[in-house]
């Protein structure tokens, strides 16, 4: 519920109203995330809570490290959080990332295309925004909110 508040806060729109744009963007257009893999491994609605609390708690966080590493030309240490995020993109269904964050890491080691890596993560953050805010609703939903 705070993010709807943040939101509604930054954009002058109730909360209510913000909810709704959400869910009609989500009921009008293919969703960015698949739980199938997770719902395989388990049909535990605590764990699926949990993977999304902690996707949404570390992603952004593993984006910025990956753009300082990147500035401060330390390819090595890009190659490694990237290499880092694949399992989380890949258990959260992020399929739209995942040959992204595979090039970064690749382009990383290799020590090539700066400028390709930079946009890159740029494309990654605009996906991860829209991301966020479909698994903030989820997340909404298994915690019974509207």
């Amino acid at each position: 519920m705070q993010f709807w508040a943040t939101i509604a806060n930054i954009t002058g729109v109730t909360i209510t109203a913000i909810a709704w744009i959400g869910e009609a963007y989500m009921a009008n257009n293919v969703e960015l995330t698949d739980f199938s893999y997770l719902q395989e491994m388990s049909a535990d609605e605590g764990l699926i809570r949990e993977m999304i609390q902690l996707f949404l708690a570390n992603t952004p966080e593993s984006i910025d490290k990956m753009k300082q590493h990147l500035q401060e030309n330390d390819f090595e240490a890009l190659a490694s959080e990237a290499h880092k995020m694949k399992p989380t993109i890949n258990y959260m269904g992020v399929h739209s990332l995942e040959n992204t964050i595979k090039s970064i890491e690749s382009m990383a080691k290799q020590q090539v295309e700066a400028h390709r890596i930079s946009e890159l993560l740029e494309d990654m953050e605009r996906v991860c925004d829209q991301v966020y805010a479909e698994l903030n609703m989820k997340l909404s939903r298994l915690n019974g909110e509207s």
